[in-house]
C-alpha cells in the first residue's frame, strides 16, 4: 500500500462509527459500480449438485446480500 493510501486510511480509521460507515458505503458503491454489469444468475441454478441442506441455503442468502447491495 502506497503512504498515501495508508495515510488516507489512517484518516478514515480516526473517524467517528457513522462517518466511518459512510465511507465505506460509498467505497464499496464506487467498487460495485466499477464491476461490469453482468446476466442476473438464477441461484437455483448455480446450486445445482449441492444436497439439499448442503449450502443451498447459503448459496441464496449470499445472492440475496448481492441483490440488496446493488439495489
Amino acid at each position: 500500500m502506497s503512504s498515501r493510501s495508508q495515510a488516507i486510511l489512517s484518516q478514515i480509521e480516526a473517524l467517528p462509527p457513522e462517518e466511518r460507515q459512510e465511507v465505506c458505503d460509498r467505497v464499496l458503491g464506487w467498487f460495485n459500480a466499477a464491476e461490469p454489469a453482468r446476466a442476473n444468475p438464477d441461484p437455483i441454478r448455480s446450486a445445482r449438485g449441492m444436497f439439499a441442506g448442503g449450502g443451498l441455503n447459503n448459496a441464496l442468502m449470499k445472492h440475496r446480500q448481492e441483490e440488496r447491495r446493488r439495489g
